[in-house]
């Protein structure tokens, strides 16, 4: 059987080119989050800065998850040290759960997680806005918050975001794929301030010159 190069060459090139107008929705779920803190330093307490853009739609009803670095334990944590912007404008928060009416919630769980519920009254939250929660002193719009999240050893630590929309009365659909959504951070170790060097710097010398005085001193006896 003879073959034919040309109509093997055109479905070559025909499959190929499905992949590639198939394969960015695979990727259309990536929010691009970004994780921005006062400091980066071991074992000192940051602000926190947490950015993301949805590529879909979130219902009211809906929610964003924030998944913090292993260690991180976000108990306690409360509306009054969270700002929640969207297009760089304030949304009220209270302290609560899933689906509230009249309101955003803000929650939080011992596993190191936030969650943002959005009022299931209101405006859902539409593809390409620019979506900001500040965390710690950062936080000023209902009150001044107070720097509550310390970073932990040095290495990399990973956030993770997830968002929900509401598809019906008691019905959530996970929008996102974690693959896409995470953001990792390089913490490290502090260094010593300048003065410190040169403290340190100056004891050196110091002995050096005393130690070097002083067996002179001895070889001369």
């Amino acid at each position: 059987m003879k073959l034919n190069f040309r109509r093997i060459s055109s479905l070559i090139f025909l499959a190929f080119f499905t992949l590639l107008t198939i394969s960015p929705s695979v990727y259309a779920l990536g929010y691009s989050p970004t994780v921005s803190l006062s400091t980066y330093v071991t074992s000192t307490a940051a602000d926190v800065t947490l950015t993301f853009t949805p590529t879909e739609t979130i219902a009211a009803g809906g929610y964003f998850v924030w998944d913090f670095p292993d260690g991180v334990d976000t108990t306690g944590w409360s509306f009054i040290d969270v700002d929640y912007l969207v297009n760089g404008t304030n949304k009220t928060l209270a302290n609560g759960g899933l689906d509230p009416s009249g309101i955003n919630n803000f929650g939080t769980a011992s596993q190191g997680l936030i969650y943002i519920y959005l009022d299931s009254s209101g405006s859902a939250l539409s593809s390409g806005n620019t979506v900001v929660v500040k965390i710690g002193s950062n936080a000023t719009h209902q009150s001044q918050g107070t720097t509550i999240f310390t970073n932990g050893s040095a290495g990399t630590a990973t956030y993770r975001l997830s968002a929900y929309t509401k598809v019906n009365a008691n019905t959530w659909q996970k929008l996102t794929t974690d693959a896409d959504n995470m953001y990792d951070v390089t913490i490290t170790a502090a260094t010593p301030e300048f003065s410190t060097i040169i403290y340190i710097l100056t004891l050196i010398i110091g002995g050096a010159f005393f130690y070097h005085k002083t067996t002179r001193k001895g070889l001369a006896q």
